[in-house]
Protein backbone atom coordinates (compact mmCIF):
# COMPACT_ATOMS: atom_id res chain seq x y z
CA UNK A 1 0.00 0.00 0.00
CA UNK A 2 1.13 3.08 -1.07
CA UNK A 3 0.93 5.69 1.30
CA UNK A 4 2.14 9.76 1.96
CA UNK A 5 2.64 12.11 5.25
CA UNK A 6 1.14 15.40 5.29
CA UNK A 7 0.70 18.02 7.91
CA UNK A 8 0.39 21.90 7.61
CA UNK A 9 3.70 22.30 5.80
CA UNK A 10 2.00 21.13 2.92
CA UNK A 11 -0.16 23.79 2.23
CA UNK A 12 -1.75 22.91 -0.96
CA UNK A 13 -2.10 19.37 -1.71
CA UNK A 14 -3.25 18.43 -5.90
CA UNK A 15 -5.40 15.75 -4.45
CA UNK A 16 -5.99 14.25 -7.80
CA UNK A 17 -2.65 14.00 -8.73
CA UNK A 18 -2.09 11.97 -5.41
CA UNK A 19 -5.13 9.44 -6.46
CA UNK A 20 -3.98 9.08 -10.08
CA UNK A 21 -0.31 8.86 -8.79
CA UNK A 22 -1.82 5.45 -7.22
CA UNK A 23 -1.39 6.76 -3.80
CA UNK A 24 -3.88 4.34 -1.30
CA UNK A 25 -3.63 6.17 2.03
CA UNK A 26 -2.66 9.15 3.95
CA UNK A 27 -1.12 9.69 7.50
CA UNK A 28 -2.00 13.11 8.77
CA UNK A 29 -0.64 15.13 11.43
CA UNK A 30 -3.34 16.14 14.13
CA UNK A 31 -0.91 18.26 16.01
CA UNK A 32 1.51 19.28 18.38
CA UNK A 33 0.92 19.28 22.21
CA UNK A 34 -2.79 21.24 22.71
CA UNK A 35 -2.30 22.61 19.32
CA UNK A 36 -4.43 21.46 16.04
CA UNK A 37 -2.91 20.74 13.01
CA UNK A 38 -4.28 23.80 11.09
CA UNK A 39 -4.51 21.36 7.88
CA UNK A 40 -5.69 18.88 9.65
CA UNK A 41 -9.50 18.93 9.49
CA UNK A 42 -8.95 19.93 5.71
CA UNK A 43 -6.78 17.18 4.93
CA UNK A 44 -8.81 14.54 6.52
CA UNK A 45 -11.84 16.00 4.60
CA UNK A 46 -9.99 15.78 0.97
CA UNK A 47 -8.48 12.07 2.13
CA UNK A 48 -12.32 10.92 2.47
CA UNK A 49 -13.57 12.99 -0.62
CA UNK A 50 -10.65 11.10 -2.42
CA UNK A 51 -11.74 8.11 -1.19
CA UNK A 52 -8.19 7.26 0.86
CA UNK A 53 -7.40 5.72 3.67
CA UNK A 54 -6.16 8.09 6.52
CA UNK A 55 -4.85 7.15 9.47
Amino acid sequence: MKVIDVSAWQEWIDWQAVKDAGIEGVILKIGEHYNLDEKFIEHVNNAVAYGLRYG
